[in-house]
């Protein structure tokens, strides 16, 4: 039986591994190679880092294109979660460009800048990972575009009530955590299921062999709408 805590986002293990990764979470071998002192990401920082790259991808995924593109890789469902890990995207979508361009709005930063801007926003998210946790199968990407919210690092699961999320004029829309949408959001959070190298853990592999080539998916259990 499926828990009721937190509802369509389900994150009570999810909880205890954010505030570690608060914590302890190793810096990306990138850093490492370019600093031999290593460095925490403090929460504070990993959610300020959340609530940016939620506005930039809501700006971002009025571009049909990408959202087709975002809805390819999370319907992959490596383990029969709906999402996919932010790194495996940007490998293979232009979501980097367009964030980058979302970025730029109203700023100086543009081309290499931007994506400099937008790659150090990621990095201070450890295994950052795209989510459509509801309706993902009613979801039309070619005419619909969601709202991106995020789920917060350090936030104990009871405590968890509502859910910040933008629309593509930035616009703020407060979601209640209790009480699955009737419609496909997308979550940016922390993925659970992978070790920092984005591998699979041993507990959430499956048996189908195609899950070996997919993208390291999240903690979504809420209830089948």
């Amino acid at each position: 039986m499926k828990t009721p805590v937190m509802g369509w986002l389900a994150v009570g293990t999810l909880s205890l591994l954010l505030g570690a990764c608060a914590t302890s979470q190793a810096p990306s071998p990138a850093h490492e190679a370019s600093s031999p002192v290593q460095t925490e990401t403090s929460a504070e920082t990993i959610n300020q880092s959340l609530d940016q790259m939620s506005r930039y991808f809501a700006q971002a995924i009025t571009d049909q294109g990408l959202r087709s593109q975002i809805h390819d890789h999370v319907a992959r469902r490596f383990d029969g979660d709906s999402e996919v890990l932010y790194k495996t995207l940007a490998a293979s979508s232009d979501v980097r460009s367009k964030l980058a361009a979302a970025y730029s709005q109203g700023l100086q930063a543009q081309g290499v800048a931007a994506l400099s801007a937008i790659d150090k926003l990621s990095l201070n998210i450890p295994r950052l990972q795209v989510a459509v946790p509801v309706q993902f199968e009613a979801w039309d990407a070619a005419r619909y575009t969601p709202l991106v919210g995020f789920v917060p690092v350090g936030v104990d699961d009871t405590a968890l009530k509502t859910i910040t999320a933008y629309d593509a004029q930035g616009r703020v829309h407060t979601l209640d955590a209790q009480v699955a949408p009737t419609v496909p959001v997308i979550i940016l959070s922390l993925n659970e299921r992978t070790d920092k190298e984005g591998n699979v853990l041993q507990a959430f592999r499956t048996a189908d062999p195609v899950s070996s080539t997919l993208s390291a998916q999240g903690t979504w259990t809420g209830p089948v709408l």
